[in-house]
């Protein structure tokens, strides 16, 4: 948790000085980029970057690293050819020429996103607490410099996009070198055979999860997509960073509670077939952390941001004050939903994703035929997130039972 909080302080203490060197279009733009990226990096790799923590041994388990680093180059690749024939198509799709240039990017950002992820669960099964929180400081160093390089030298929308596949190839260098340093002679278990028995031995992972997990980055990018569609690109850059930062407790504190839940409840499991106690600890700990922070951000947000951000940024706290109310819900359950995972309940993820989804769906139709404001429309999904967050803890409990 050091590590990360480190690592997340760095673009904290850098986005006064970002919100005064490019504008909300600018942060519009890049969070379309993020949005297109983060929908399918989520699959890219068939999700089997998820059973790395699974496997008893070892060599097993680094079959599961090279099998979804496998996947997601050809996935990548496949989506390079997809984006320069029908270029123009997306383009138009998007309602935003601004992207245009971009969209080559998209591919890279994904190959590096699943190498990030396999690389980190690997670190995470062997207890390199230390390795993963360097590699989150060498990262957010690396994106911020670039993106404060890109907007001294007036780079617009580009500065932010460089800035953060720059920390990502940074990120992805650290793992990896160190990974290789400390670890070689595992990587002589890595051949096709295994690959293959692996694939088979999670098929579940890419039957429900890659299912599950991209309506889950669907419907989380629906916002993005919908403010940018129906209101404008100044909207989008507004509602990025009151995301962003109702959501960095989360990322900050929720993501590292998370990693060490993940580890241990994998052990209790594994030796008492259950894993409620190290849930409930785990859970009342992060109820009490989180308060806090999200009253602070209920009542003041509008306030904080005018001052921090500059007054042009006051309607990002506006909307940062609703979506604070969802935000303490998902930090609550975040660290603890792993659960149904463990259990290898994959038909209840599959099955909670679509009908998040669906809700979701229904929110932004409903919004668009009332004609509904902007901040209307965030209070729905607001309500959708409460709901389905609550509910996953429930059943995440009963998994934790062993029922």
């Amino acid at each position: 948790m050091t590590g990360t909080t480190i690592a997340q302080a760095i673009p904290i203490a850098l986005s006064p000085i970002l919100t005064r060197l490019y504008t909300p279009d600018d942060f519009g733009v890049f969070a379309l980029f993020l949005a297109i990226c983060g929908m399918i990096s989520m699959v890219a790799s068939g999700r089997y970057e998820l059973a790395v923590m699974l496997p008893e041994e070892d060599a097993d388990a680094i079959n599961i690293v090279a099998l979804a680093l496998g996947l997601a180059t050809l996935v990548s690749a496949v989506l390079l050819v997809l984006v320069a024939v029908f270029h123009t198509q997306i383009v138009t799709l998007l309602g935003n020429a601004e992207i245009g240039n971009w969209l080559y990017f998209i591919p890279l950002s994904i190959l590096l996103t699943a190498a990030w992820q396999s690389l980190n669960y690997w670190a995470n099964r062997k207890s390199r607490y230390r390795r993963m929180s360097a590699s989150r400081i060498v990262q957010s160093l690396g994106t911020g410099s670039a993106q404060l390089a890109g907007g001294w030298g007036g780079a617009g929308p580009a500065g932010l996009i460089a800035g953060s596949i720059a920390g990502q190839v940074l990120i992805v260098a650290q793992l990896a070198w160190q990974t290789l340093a400390g670890e070689r002679d595992v990587f002589r278990s890595i051949n096709a055979k295994s690959c293959r028995t692996m694939a088979r031995r999670y098929v579940n992972h890419p039957k429900y999860l890659v299912v599950s997990h991209g309506i889950s980055s669907t419907y989380a990018q629906i916002p993005v997509f919908f403010i940018s569609k129906f209101h404008s690109l100044a909207g989008t850059g507004y509602f990025s960073l009151a995301a962003k930062m109702v959501e960095l407790p989360t990322s900050l504190v929720a993501a590292a509670i998370g990693d060490v839940f993940r580890q241990r409840a994998t052990e209790d499991f594994r030796k008492h077939g259950k894993f409620n106690r190290v849930f409930e600890m785990t859970l009342a700990r992060t109820a009490l952390l989180g308060l806090p922070f999200f009253l602070c951000f209920f009542f003041l947000a509008n306030e904080i941001f005018a001052v921090v951000f500059g007054e042009n940024w006051r309607v990002a706290g506006d909307y940062a004050r609703i979506l604070a109310v969802s935000s303490y819900f998902g930090f609550v359950f975040t660290p603890v939903d792993k659960g149904a995972l463990i259990r290898e309940k994959h038909r209840y993820i599959l099955n909670w994703h679509l009908f998040r989804l669906i809700a979701f769906m229904i929110t932004g139709i409903v919004s668009w035929a009332l004609s509904l404001e902007l901040t209307e429309f965030l209070i729905g999904i607001t309500a959708c997130n409460v709901f389905f967050y609550t509910l996953d803890g429930f059943f995440e409990y009963r998994f934790s039972k062993g029922w």
